[in-house]
C-alpha cells in the first residue's frame, strides 16, 4: 500500500485541498512582502502636526484586488502618507 500526503508549509492538505493551499500561501507572501515594503516607505513619517500619533496601515487581499485602508491623526497625513505609497 502506497500512501501519499500532501503538505504546504508543513501543514497536510487534501488532494482536492492542494491548489487552493499553495494560492493562499502565495497570497499570503505577497501580502508580506508587500507590508514590508509600504513599512519600509513610511516608518520615517511623521505628521508635521502630530508628531506623536501613530499611523495604522492594513492590507487585505480580496479577489486578487489589494486594498490598502490607512487610519491616522489627519487628513493632510493621510494624504502625504497616500502620495509616498502610490
Amino acid at each position: 500500500m502506497v500512501r501519499i500526503e500532501y503538505r504546504v508549509n508543513g501543514k497536510k492538505v487534501s488532494p482536492g485541498g492542494v491548489a487552493k493551499a499553495v494560492g493562499d500561501s502565495i497570497s499570503k507572501d505577497i501580502l508580506d512582502d508587500i507590508k514590508s515594503e509600504v513599512h519600509n516607505i513610511v516608518k520615517d513619517m511623521k505628521c508635521p502636526k502630530h508628531p506623536s500619533k501613530t499611523l495604522k496601515i492594513t492590507l487585505n487581499l480580496i479577489k486578487e484586488v489589494i486594498n490598502i485602508k490607512l487610519d491616522g491623526c489627519c487628513d493632510n497625513f493621510l494624504k502625504e502618507v497616500d502620495k509616498a505609497i502610490s
